[in-house]
């Protein structure tokens, strides 16, 4: 490999390897702990069950890349994957995951995708590198009353995509704390040219209103475009059809009861996933 990693490790996942980070305190510690990314043991089958052979793949908010390498695993060496991250360590070590896997396949944009092109601040989080965001979520640590931020480009789904001469996309996995809102209005031919692509997006109502959507206001776009819901719920391990009215009383409920412990719920959140298809 050509880049040096310090403070990493391997891990062998049975399809692919990855390339983990000592300093993650997400991803990577419950890999170390458990042997699996335990978290979101139900969108690992949502990917396998509709990441297809010779698909192209987009991962918005790749993170350390888990979802990017089964991705590539998946689709072989004639389908594609891109990883866009706009936090240059994550980005690193994707590449290098890629690398080690031999994925010639894995194209890693260190970008964050948005509604317009340029460059914009990233702020980030003190707790979790997958949870560095484009808005400011007032974090606080002992002391330190404000947390880092580092500078980064960002760009619209389309427009990258019109530089590839406009490939047709085949699934989408979104995952950008609380930026889908916005992300999603630079995606619109994306969505459009082809008529069979799903999108699994992550839906944090908070992180969403941080970035100036209401939520519902989000989902109603989804469905505007043609796609159907299906709630990816982690509490009941169950994957349904659900309306906008029933995702909205799921999510007042849960907000309010907040008996799912994921990281987000001790931040006073709570958040889940969203399966769309035509």
């Amino acid at each position: 490999m050509g880049m040096k990693l310090p403070n990493t490790w391997v891990h062998d996942f049975g399809d692919f390897k990855m390339i983990l980070d000592d300093k993650d305190n997400d991803l990577s510690r419950q890999v170390k702990h458990t042997g699996s990314y335990t978290d979101e043991l139900l969108e690992t089958k949502v990917i396998r069950q509709h990441v297809k052979k010779d698909m192209i793949v987009a991962d918005l908010g790749a993170n350390l890349g888990f979802y990017t390498m089964l991705s590539a695993s998946l689709v072989g060496s004639k389908g594609k994957v891109y990883a866009f991250e706009p936090f240059l360590h994550n980005a690193n070590l994707i590449t290098a995951s890629a690398e080690l896997n031999q994925f010639s396949n894995v194209i890693v944009v260190n970008s964050a995708v948005a509604d317009t092109n340029g460059e914009t601040t990233l702020f980030l989080s003190p707790y979790y590198s997958s949870e560095h965001s484009l808005f400011d979520f007032h974090y606080t640590t002992g002391a330190k009353s404000t947390h880092e931020t580092t500078k980064i480009k960002m760009t619209t789904l389309d427009e990258y995509l019109e530089n590839t001469k406009n490939e047709k996309l085949d699934f989408i996995k979104m995952d950008i704390e609380g930026s889908e809102g916005n992300a999603i209005k630079g995606m619109t031919k994306a969505l459009t040219i082809n008529e069979n692509i799903t999108l699994l997006t992550e839906f944090w109502p908070n992180a969403l209103k941080n970035a100036g959507v209401e939520p519902i206001d989000y989902l109603k776009k989804i469905s505007e475009l043609g796609f159907t819901l299906h709630h990816v719920d982690g509490l009941k391990q169950q994957i349904y059809k659900v309306s906008i009215e029933e995702i909205e009383g799921i999510m007042k409920h849960r907000m309010k009861t907040g008996f799912e412990q994921y990281k987000e719920v001790s931040l006073g959140s709570w958040y889940t996933t969203i399966l769309c298809k035509r």
